[in-house]
């Protein structure tokens, strides 16, 4: 079950199966916001050779690999997630990729200091932030198709238990 929600784009999430596995990479992300900087820390004082500098660079470079995996674990997790909310509500991935790339938009000035936001007119910030609105409300509130779609059966069908016809006998 793990695998098939997390490692497969394939099929349909109905919304609370979308929530709990976003809140599901939430939480592993902020384990590696809490764990990242203390396994760092860890890595470079417990190096106690007479070469230390060289050391404690290949140290701290192999710890900021695994957690460069891991935050790459966590993107093709929440992708996975995301295709298949979009296909419950019978869109295609670019659906997903087109919110990735407003959520992009609003993190790059962070993430490398590029200022976007100090030379894009705010006309274009604010179609950013309607495309995120957009998104949140298409994703997390919106029910997906009802029946089976060109993405697989409706997953709040097999999750329903089968109720016996009323004008006949209990199965």
């Amino acid at each position: 079950m793990f695998w098939q929600v997390y490692f497969s784009s394939k099929g349909r999430m109905a919304r609370p199966g979308f929530w709990f596995a976003t809140i599901g990479i939430l939480a592993l992300g902020f384990v590696l916001t809490l764990v990242s900087p203390v396994v760092v820390t860890l890595l470079v004082a417990l190096d106690v050779s007479s070469d230390i500098g060289k050391k404690q660079a290949e140290l701290v470079a192999g710890g900021s690999w695994a957690i460069l995996a891991v935050i790459t674990l966590m993107l093709v997790m929440s992708g996975n997630v995301g295709i298949k909310r979009a296909h419950d509500r019978g869109k295609t991935a670019q659906l997903y990729v087109a919110y990735l790339v407003a959520i992009f938009a609003i993190s790059a000035d962070g993430l490398v200091g590029l200022s976007l936001w100090n030379t894009v007119p705010s006309i274009l910030q604010l179609a950013v932030y309607a495309a995120q609105l957009y998104f949140l409300v298409v994703f997390g509130f919106l029910a997906g198709d009802e029946g089976p779609n060109k993405y697989g059966p409706n997953p709040r069908d097999a999750a329903a238990p089968k109720q016996p016809a009323k004008d006949g006998p209990p199965l």
